[in-house]
């Protein structure tokens, strides 16, 4: 069995779902290998240029539309990108390069489809399966036509996130070199269907498979959706076949990251489906290994490849896993860079632990830093609370990857206009990105498009280039989806000083520094910040003491509270003139009641630079306390 990872799967990791089918394959006695064709092509295009198409230029599908060339081509180049050159995105340098690359890149696409032919040709495998998810989808038809074209007798599968419901049936039905189409976890599935074509069978009965004869018959599912493994029986997944094609020649300079997988679903988008997501089509319901299955493979990964990174792909982290298995992991010797997906309520103690445990990069779910667009989202969580966890990660030396989404149809103007007040105060966090919220399938906002008022829906016009099908086609295949622009033409006014700030930040951010350290029974404060009222700060008193208990996000009554056990008697008038000065040295952030101290705990892994340390100690010793 060959299991084949076409381009644009992401170029610095394996495949999860292709290594686990290879491994239940194997565990029962069937040869089965995975490849990584999107490695070669990586490596014949180089590194920026596949991040251009995989990525950057995700949005107008241009991975999918170079690959669509080589099923049926719709128009020329020059059509293509006339169509898509609209708006923002033709600033985009990834655009200009795109341009310039075609020619050379329909060349290379060429070449990678002939040179994985002729190797599927002397493997001669009884079974091909190809995954798709994202931006594969066309690829994966692609390379799957030639195969069937050149060997009618080998079985050619298809599977992956892109075939859930209804868009893996519309493929089946649009392509006829299709044998199988596989809709929901293949873990039971595929297998299941190689025993049988194995076996000799020509009718072949499966849930979730959509199967085409030999004879051109066709056995739809009485089972729509391919049935739910036990997590905790599912086997560990080898990545030996990615680590062989990743240890040839490589245009990376980075460890791979190997994926590990805690759960499935969403515990809290079971609740509260956030609007703009679409993950998860059909199991959202969340479901989660046992904290002992989780470590086993954790140590698994570990032991047989040393020195990779370690990538979490559960949706929401369990979090059970950081009292059970975190301490295990930080009294295991040896460093560690692991990633995972987490709401941002998360404790600071909680933090703590998973920086412990080598937990070095979070994706926090932070999409705004405004309340009365989180509240819409339903993100379950408030702008400060955001804040609050960018600046415990940056004190922890935990990176974050995380956006600010606009063009929302609920959305306010001067909700904008204040989150581009607030970014430079904020500078001496993780930056972010800002991107236009897309319309995909599942989300609610597509789902239930007449509840948000968005009316117009229609395929992304990128679409119309990738496939020569009609209408009711691409609308069964399609994933992106746009609305009429008129609303979005508006957003482009209002959240046009947020971008500005947003990409000042981004550039600002290597030298911009907040940081607090005590000294002498005083609170030293550094400000690099562009923002800076002034580049030191003394804090003595209650002052001192204020800063220091709004680490956590703090409301008006408890700082009084606080204050008052510590022994300051004071009046509201008295504190009200604290948090004022506070406020104004931005240092303080208030909220509705609640106020959040923006400055960073100095640390072992918040450290910055000695002459910048010792410059402030020194100065904050001359100057006058607040």
């Amino acid at each position: 069995m060959a299991l084949l990872m076409m381009p644009f799967g992401p170029s610095d990791r394996p495949s999860l779902g292709l290594s686990l089918l290879a491994q239940c394959l194997n565990d029962e006695g069937i040869a089965a290998r995975c490849f990584y064709p999107n490695l070669d092509f990586e490596r014949r295009i180089g590194a920026p240029l596949y991040r251009d198409l995989g990525y950057d230029l995700a949005r107008i599908q241009a991975g999918e539309w170079l690959f669509s060339r080589f099923l049926d081509p719709v128009g020329t180049p020059d059509d293509f990108l006339t169509a898509m050159g609209r708006g923002r995105i033709r600033h985009k340098p990834a655009f200009g390069r795109l341009a310039k690359a075609i020619p050379r890149l329909l060349s290379e696409a060429a070449a990678l489809l002939d040179d994985w032919l002729s190797l599927i040709g002397q493997l001669r495998p009884r079974v091909v399966g190809l995954s798709s998810c994202y931006q594969q989808h066309l690829a994966s038809l692609a390379m799957a036509r030639r195969i069937k074209q050149a060997y009618p007798d080998i079985l050619v599968v298809l599977g992956g996130t892109n075939c859930n419901a209804p868009m893996g049936e519309e493929s089946f039905r649009c392509f006829p070199f299709l044998d199988a189409v596989v809709c929901g976890p293949g873990e039971i599935a595929f297998p299941d269907l190689v025993r049988q074509h194995l076996a000799g069978e020509c009718c072949i009965d499966a849930p979730g498979v959509f199967f085409r004869s030999p004879g051109g018959g066709i056995k739809l599912p009485t089972v729509p959706v391919a049935l739910e493994p036990d997590l905790n029986r599912l086997p560990i997944p080898a990545f030996d076949d990615f680590m062989v094609a990743w240890d040839q020649p490589t245009v990376q300079p980075i460890r791979p990251a190997l994926p590990i997988e805690a759960s499935r679903g969403c515990w809290w988008g079971q609740k509260h489906h956030c609007v703009f997501c679409s993950e998860n089509a059909d199991s959202m319901h969340y479901r989660s290994k046992s904290p002992d299955r989780v470590l086993k493979e954790f140590n698994w990964i570990l032991d047989r490849y040393p020195g990779c990174r370690i990538c979490g792909t559960d949706e929401i982290l369990d979090l059970r896993l950081i009292d059970t298995v975190m301490p295990r992991l930080a009294a295991r010797a040896g460093e560690r860079q692991i990633f995972f997906s987490v709401k941002a309520n998360l404790r600071k103690s909680q933090l703590v632990q998973l920086a412990a445990a080598g937990v070095t990069s979070l994706q926090p779910g932070i999409e705004s830093l405004c309340d009365e667009i989180l509240g819409p989202m339903r993100k379950g969580v408030t702008g400060l609370q955001n804040i609050q966890l960018l600046k415990w990660c940056r004190e922890l030396g935990i990176g974050t990857v995380w956006g600010i989404l606009c063009e929302f149809p609920f959305e306010k103007p001067e909700s904008y206009t204040r989150m581009a007040k607030l970014v430079p105060l904020l500078t001496h966090l993780q930056p972010p990105k800002v991107s236009s919220v897309s319309l995909q399938r599942y989300s609610p906002l597509y789902a239930q498009a007449e509840r948000f008022a968005i009316t117009g829906i229609t395929p992304h016009r990128s679409y119309r280039w990738i496939y020569r099908l009609g209408k009711g086609s691409l609308e069964q295949l399609a994933y992106r989806f746009e609305r009429r622009s008129d609303g979005v033409r508006a957003a482009d006014s209002y959240t046009d000083a947020l971008r500005r700030a947003v990409d000042d930040w981004n550039h600002r951010a290597d030298r911009s520094w907040l940081f607090h350290i005590e000294d002498q029974g005083a609170l030293l404060i550094g400000d690099t910040r562009a923002a800076a009222t002034r580049p030191i700060h003394r804090l003595e008193g209650a002052a001192r003491h204020l800063v220091l208990f709004c680490d956590q996000i703090q409301s008006r009554h408890a700082i009084t509270r606080n204050l008052t056990e510590l022994g300051y008697s004071m009046t509201d008038a008295e504190l009200a003139l604290i948090l004022e000065h506070l406020i104004h040295d931005r240092l303080l952030v208030e909220d509705r009641g609640r106020y959040l101290s923006l400055p960073v705990a100095v640390g072992r892994r918040y450290l910055p630079p000695p002459s910048l340390l010792s410059s402030v100690v020194a100065g904050g010793r001359t100057v006058a306390g607040d």
